[in-house]
């Protein structure tokens, strides 16, 4: 079994301007421009800015459960060794489609346009809940629906959804869900801009829209939290779980193969069933998100 390594970062700064935090690399590559005995040094880079899933810790360390996920992935492949460092969401995708990066993190959920760029494996990292927000005291009348069947109501009353982004995994659940009733279809208002959900705290306060979706790590930082940058909306706001969405490693076409999206495929399912992913949700998310979730079949 490989031996890893952690690389500290070196100052304060360049986590605080944003610049590529060196994390785990493999005993012997000190770099990704090679490795050694005939393994080959894989880029990966991941959202840093994504806890619980990814992300830098005070200690200057690369981390989060799906950090941790991977790296087991990487003792499990003997003839690659992952590079993994953190950088921008943006920064992740952009490499991954030019080529320069091999794997990508960033809390990703399946959508088929990511599909057609990405090898995805087909078994998830794990996943975030996803809720829907309302104005204070109408998320009541759906209390104990989810999935589909929450959809189903909300449409029903004629709840119109704040605009989605085009394509996000999140707007993807609400595409399917249409695809699967187009008699109780939503008219989707589309935008580009991936800071939309700020926006949704007044819209919906306002009246202007009665529905968002938020993942829930982050509803709990900025709204629940009493230091939360939108916590003025705690009492104004009432929120429905939805559902949990798989997320998944993004691997290249231009420099990998399905052959190896399969391998690590397996290597996640293999970690998720000798117990480790239930013991590493349980230290990030503070809970077993296999468990308290679940997830659905399927993407």
């Amino acid at each position: 079994m490989k031996r890893k390594s952690i690389i500290i970062v070196a100052t304060v700064t360049a986590m605080i301007t944003g610049l590529l935090t060196g994390c785990a690399g493999g005993a012997g590559d000190g770099s990704a421009s090679g490795g050694s005995d005939g393994v080959r040094v894989l880029e990966v880079r991941f959202d840093q800015a994504a806890n619980p899933m990814s992300y830098v810790d005070e200690n200057g360390v690369c981390t989060g459960y799906d950090v941790e996920i991977l790296r087991l992935v990487d003792e499990q492949l003997p003839d690659y060794e992952f590079h993994i460092e953190g950088t921008s969401k943006d920064d992740a995708i952009a490499g991954l489609t030019a080529g320069t990066y091999d794997i990508a993190l960033h809390n990703a959920f399946y959508t088929e346009d990511r599909a057609n760029k990405f090898y995805i494996p087909k078994e998830n990292l794990g996943g975030s809940n996803a809720l829907f927000a309302f104005r204070a005291g109408e998320e009541k009348q759906f209390e104990g629906l989810k999935g589909e069947e929450l959809l189903e109501a909300i449409y029903d009353k004629g709840y119109k959804f704040c605009p989605l982004i085009s394509g996000d995994g999140r707007t993807f659940q609400i595409e399917q869900y249409n695809a699967n009733h187009p008699d109780k279809a939503f008219e989707i208002e589309y935008t580009s801009n991936f800071d939309i959900s700020n926006e949704y705290y007044e819209w919906i306060t306002a009246g202007k829209y009665d529905v968002g979706m938020f993942m829930e790590s982050g509803w709990n930082k900025t709204v629940v939290a009493e230091d939360g940058a939108e916590h003025k909306y705690a009492d104004k706001l009432g929120t429905v779980e939805y559902k949990a969405i798989k997320s998944y490693p993004m691997i290249s076409k231009i420099t990998l193969t399905q052959e190896f999206a399969d391998r690590v495929s397996d290597a996640i399912k293999a970690i998720k069933d000798d117990g480790t992913a239930a013991k590493l949700s349980e230290e990030f998310y503070g809970k077993n998100i296999f468990e308290s979730y679940p997830f659905e079949p399927g993407w």
